[in-house]
C-alpha cells in the first residue's frame, strides 16, 4: 500500500498542529532563529488548540503564543502569503502579546520581553543577499544603543534563505524540512535530530484524518480569501474605470471650455487687432488727410506772408543776400508779422530782420 501524500508543514494550521504538540521542538526552531542568545530547554504553549473559528477565518493566521520558565513570551507564525497591512498587522499582534501580560493592579515591572518569529514563504525585502532579519527598538544614529529588549521582530524569507544558505546548521535544516518536506533524498540527508523528528511527526500526521481535515479546511478557506480579493479587485478595477469615465468626461468638459475660451480670446485678439489696424489705417488716412489740410493751409499762409514781405523789403532796400532769404523762409507767422511792423520805420534790412 503506498504511503500517503505529505503534509505541508507550511500549513498553519499543520504548523501549529506540529509544534503545539511538540513544545520541545517549538524550543529548537527557537534557538536556531536566535542562536546568538542562551537556549531554551522548555516552552510552555498558551494557545495549543486549533478551533473550527481559527480553520475558517480567512483573515486568521494560526499563531503559537509560548512562554519560557523566565516569563519571556514567544510569538511564532508560519505564513504563507504578504498582503498590504502585514507589517501593521504583525506589529499589532505583537504589541497584544505584550500589552496582554498586565493585569488589573499589576505594575510596569512585571512586564516580561514579547519576541516575534516569523517564518515567511514569500521575500519581504527587495535586498537579494538578506535573508534573516532581526528589528530591536534602537537609536537611529547609535546602532548598538538599545532602548530595551521589550520587543523583538525576527523574520526569516525561507525562500531567500534556502537560496543562500543562510544561517547556522542548524536553521538551514529548519529552512530546508519546511522548503523541501517531499523531497525523500534530500530529507535523509540531514542528520539534525529535531528535524528528523519533526519529518517523522508529519509523517504520522499525514496519516491522521484529523489533520488532513485541518490542513485542507484552512486550504481551502485561504484559496477561498485570495478568490474574493480577486473578485473585489476586479469589481473595484470595473467600478474605477466607471467612475474614472464619468470624471474624466467632467474634467474633459471643463478643460475643452477652459481651452476653447482660452483659444477664442486669442483669436479674438488676433481678429480685433488686425480689424483695429484696417479700422486704424482708414481713420489715421482721413485724420491725416485733415490735418494735412490744415497744416498745408497754414503752411500756404506763412509762405504767402513770407514772399509778400521778401518782395517789399526788395522793393525798400534792393536784392537780399541769401542769409536773410533764409531767415524768411525759416520764420514763424509772428516773426513775419513783427518785420512788416518794423519795415514802415527802418533805414536797412538790418533794422527789420536782424543780421
Amino acid at each position: 500500500m503506498d504511503a500517503a501524500p505529505l503534509l505541508d508543514p507550511k500549513n498553519d494550521a499543520v504548523f501549529k498542529r506540529l509544534f503545539a504538540g511538540a513544545p520541545h521542538l517549538l524550543a529548537e526552531l527557537i534557538n536556531a532563529v536566535r542562536s546568538s542568545e542562551p537556549p531554551l530547554t522548555v516552552v510552555e504553549i498558551l494557545n495549543p488548540e486549533i478551533t473550527p473559528e481559527d480553520l475558517s477565518g480567512k483573515q486568521i493566521i494560526l499563531d503559537i503564543l509560548a512562554r519560557d520558565p523566565e516569563g519571556k513570551l514567544y510569538n511564532v507564525e508560519m505564513q504563507v502569503r504578504a498582503h498590504r497591512a502585514w507589517t501593521a498587522r504583525s506589529a499589532f499582534y505583537l504589541a497584544r502579546a505584550f500589552t496582554g501580560q498586565l493585569r488589573q493592579g499589576d505594575d510596569y515591572t512585571t512586564l516580561k520581553p514579547a519576541i516575534a518569529i516569523h517564518l515567511l514563504d514569500f521575500a519581504l525585502f527587495e535586498d537579494e543577499d538578506q535573508a534573516i532579519w532581526c528589528f530591536e527598538l534602537r537609536d537611529r544614529e547609535q546602532r548598538d544603543v538599545r532602548l530595551g529588549e521589550e520587543l523583538q521582530f525576527n523574520l526569516i524569507e525561507l525562500p531567500k534563505a534556502d537560496r543562500l544558505g543562510a544561517g547556522g546548521p542548524a536553521l538551514a535544516a529548519w529552512v530546508a524540512f519546511l522548503k523541501h518536506w517531499q523531497e525523500e533524498q534530500r530529507m535523509s540527508e540531514i542528520n539534525y535530530p529535531p528535524v528528523k523528528e519533526a519529518m517523522d511527526r508529519i509523517r504520522d500526521m499525514s496519516g491522521d484524518m484529523l489533520a488532513w481535515h485541518e490542513a485542507t479546511r484552512r486550504m481551502i478557506a485561504i484559496m477561498d480569501e485570495k478568490q474574493f480579493r480577486k473578485e473585489a479587485v476586479e469589481e473595484g478595477l470595473a467600478e474605477g474605470r466607471e467612475e474614472g469615465r464619468a470624471e474624466g468626461l467632467a474634467e474633459g468638459l471643463a478643460e475643452g471650455k477652459a481651452e476653447g475660451r482660452a483659444e477664442g480670446r486669442a483669436e479674438g485678439r488676433t481678429e480685433g487687432r488686425a480689424e483695429g489696424r484696417a479700422e486704424g489705417r482708414v481713420e489715421g488716412r482721413a485724420e491725416g488727410r485733415v490735418e494735412g489740410r490744415v497744416e498745408g493751409r497754414v503752411e500756404g499762409r506763412i509762405e504767402g506772408k513770407a514772399a509778400l514781405l521778401q518782395r517789399m523789403l526788395t522793393h525798400r532796400f534792393g536784392e537780399l543776400e541769401p542769409r536773410h532769404q533764409e531767415r524768411l523762409l525759416s520764420a514763424s507767422t509772428e516773426e513775419i508779422e513783427r518785420w512788416a511792423d518794423a519795415l514802415l520805420e527802418a533805414d536797412s534790412i538790418v533794422a527789420v530782420i536782424g543780421e
